[in-house]
């Protein structure tokens, strides 16, 4: 058969949260994704990265997956919060987002107008192959 050459691209991808998990998800993405780079970090710590997720970026993904997928229900966070009852309208949730972003599943993965929730490898791939 014939073999198409596959050009080299990069994938820019943004971490949202970069504890202890966060550095996970970027040790995965530069081991795994040929073509990575790890172009934003965001994190709800000052310390961790510069500004937290802003209200039009999760509205992207909550236009795409429903704001009920952004919802990390296994968090440390969430349960901290006792969320496990919570009865929020979707606009609740998204302002309880913005202001705790250690809710939000993670990694929200963006590129071009492409994106996935949590880890995506396979789909990661397929944007590199094009």
């Amino acid at each position: 058969g014939c073999e198409r050459e596959m050009t080299a691209r990069t994938i820019n991808l943004a971490l949202l949260g970069a504890g202890e998990i966060g550095q996970v998800h970027a040790e995965t993405l530069a081991q795994h994704l040929a073509g990575a780079r790890l172009a934003a970090v965001v994190d709800p710590l000052a310390s961790n990265a510069e500004r937290a997720a802003s209200l039009g970026e999760l509205n992207r993904f909550a236009q795409k997956f429903g704001i009920q997928a952004l919802i990390d229900r296994n968090s440390k966070r969430y349960h901290e919060l006792g969320y496990a009852h919570a009865q929020y309208s979707d606009v609740r949730w998204m302002e309880k987002l913005i202001d705790e972003p250690m809710l939000l599943r993670i990694p929200l993965t963006r590129f071009a107008n492409r994106l996935t929730i949590g880890l995506a490898e396979p789909e990661w791939t397929s944007w590199m192959q094009g």
